[in-house]
């Protein structure tokens, strides 16, 4: 074979050889960066597993700033000015007797010596207040919750402060649509889990807002 063909044939097998060294290279760097990548993905899942499942979340609330506690009470007062204000609504449509609770959704029609004649809501509307009421109810409690939470308080007493009113919610609102579908006897629990949800509301309220105004000096 003549020499000037050698040197493109040896030119080819060094590149071929430089190919296959830099591809090697390439794929051990991207599985070194894969597994360094891995290594620090697993810990710091893990140490955010560690922080979330092993905080320490009791009696944050009175340990924050007076700036922060005074926030938090404001919020709480505004909520239960609003609250409380509903409670005023259903007092004036005398929903609060099992008796009124009837009447206000399925009507009064046949009571001749009513002073306020009411009749019976249809499906819309009453599709409309259990959508907006368990809604809103939900919200209002899931944020009270979590600064029950955030006081020092024993664990089975805020346990109960923050599933209780859930549960009230269900049986208020879910009660109501039962009892205007025609099983009269939930107008009982209706009242009954209404009354209990405004004492676990209240109680949940003074709780945060002793502790914003006391402090975590106080608390001890």
């Amino acid at each position: 074979m003549p020499f000037w063909l050698d040197v493109p044939t040896a030119a080819a097998i060094s590149f071929s050889d430089k190919s296959r060294v830099g591809f090697a290279l390439l794929l051990t760097m991207m599985y070194l960066s894969f597994n360094l990548f891995r290594l620090s993905l697993n810990e710091y899942l893990w140490r955010i597993k560690k922080r979330f499942f092993h905080m320490n979340y009791k009696g944050v609330l009175p340990a924050l700033p007076k700036e922060l506690r005074l926030f938090v009470a404001v919020f709480v007062v505004v909520l239960s000015v609003g609250y409380f204000t509903g409670l005023l609504f259903v007092q004036e449509t005398e929903a609060t007797t099992p008796l009124g609770v009837q009447e206000n959704y399925l009507g009064n029609e046949d009571d001749l010596e009513a002073e306020v004649m009411k009749f019976k809501k249809g499906n819309r509307e009453m599709l409309t207040v259990i959508h907006t009421h368990i809604l809103s109810m939900s919200l209002i409690f899931f944020l009270l919750g979590g600064l029950i939470w955030l006081t020092k308080a024993p664990k089975k007493l805020k346990l109960f402060l923050t599933l209780e009113p859930f549960l009230s919610v269900i049986l208020t609102f879910g009660g109501i649509y039962l009892m205007w579908s025609g099983i009269g006897w939930f107008k009982y629990i209706v009242v009954f889990s209404g009354i209990l949800m405004t004492v676990t509301y209240s109680t949940s309220a003074i709780l945060v807002l002793v502790q914003c105004w006391r402090g975590e000096k106080r608390m001890v």
